[in-house]
């Protein structure tokens, strides 16, 4: 709150000196205070909170927007469940994504798929994101509205605390940097904070794989090693990608996105301190869910030939 008292008037006069200063017209002036209240806005922390601006209206609206944009460049999408009736509005589940491919849009598919909406009300869950996500002005305004949180540790444990599920990509920029085209691959084997979590909170989590994620883009391992030191230290990753063609490189190549969700895996009662071999148990379980999830969709998918890397 002391950043935005102090960035307000910063922002509002670098904005009036950026219009013309003193001399500036008053719909500069308007203007100017326009931009210094968003900049304040973009200071507000609101990703670091579980409820802080999402929005019901917001999400129709934008959920809509998104099955038609994905439908526009090609991207026909279809979520299959192992366990419909598993999965139920009154629970919580941490729902875990492979793979993360480039622009991780099975993440967009599961939360805004309308059928998925109503086993798990969007009011009750968060999606957590990259940080570097909600640096981005309006996207990340957009993502806020949908009910995305930062994907750091405390935000989540302050989400489930507040009695709400979750969405996460646990291959994170590691899996991005390694997707290839046509390859499936999970990044999982040294992942195991979001097992931590589960079982500190007692939340089953639900093993998810989108056959075609990595169908949508071609990518370069030029420059890999570098790209995933970068990563490591920043925590943003830097994939070389190119979609339709060089002229449109984020335009995705059209795809089939069949979104498997599987069984709920049941952690137990909640516990404060899980042991080291407790994660490695429920961990176990989740990669072996995730290989059996796999396998059991991939011919309905339209993968009969596919094997699934474990990373």
């Amino acid at each position: 709150r002391a950043v935005q008292v102090a960035a307000g008037p910063a922002a509002f006069f670098a904005a009036r000196a950026a219009l013309g200063g003193a001399s500036a017209s008053p719909a500069a002036l308007v203007c100017a205070a326009v931009i210094a209240a968003y900049v304040v806005s973009m200071c507000d922390g609101a990703e670091l909170r579980p409820r802080a601006r999402f929005s019901e209206h917001a999400f129709e609206v934008l959920s809509r927007w998104t099955r038609r944009n994905y439908a526009s460049m090609g991207l026909r999408t279809r979520v299959l469940y192992d366990a419909p009736d598993a999965i139920t509005p009154d629970k919580r589940f941490i729902f875990a994504l492979h793979p993360h491919g480039v622009m991780s849009y099975c993440h967009g598919v599961l939360i805004t798929d309308e059928g998925f909406c109503a086993r798990s009300p969007p009011a009750t869950r968060r999606a957590l994101g990259a940080s570097a996500l909600f640096a981005i002005p309006f996207w990340r305004d957009m993502l806020l509205a949908v009910g995305a949180v930062d994907a750091r540790r405390s935000v989540a444990e302050a989400c489930l605390h507040a009695g709400l599920s979750l969405s996460v990509l646990p291959g994170g920029e590691r899996e991005q940097l390694l997707a290839m085209y046509g390859d499936h691959a999970a990044f999982v084997h040294s992942r195991r904070g979001f097992v931590r979590l589960a079982l500190r909170h007692g939340v089953p989590v639900v093993p998810c794989y989108c056959f075609g994620e990595t169908s949508t883009f071609r990518t370069s391992a030029w420059l890999l090693e570098a790209r995933t030191r970068i990563a490591s230290l920043c925590t943003v990753a830097l994939p070389l990608f190119w979609g339709r063609s060089w002229m449109w490189p984020a335009s995705p190549i059209p795809a089939n996105l069949v979104l498997c969700v599987g069984t709920p895996l049941d952690p137990g009662p909640p516990r404060e301190a899980p042991s080291d071999a407790e994660v490695d148990a429920l961990h176990a379980r989740y990669v072996e869910s995730l290989a059996a999830l796999f396998d059991k969709h991939k011919e309905e998918a339209g993968h009969p030939c596919a094997c699934l890397r474990l990373l």
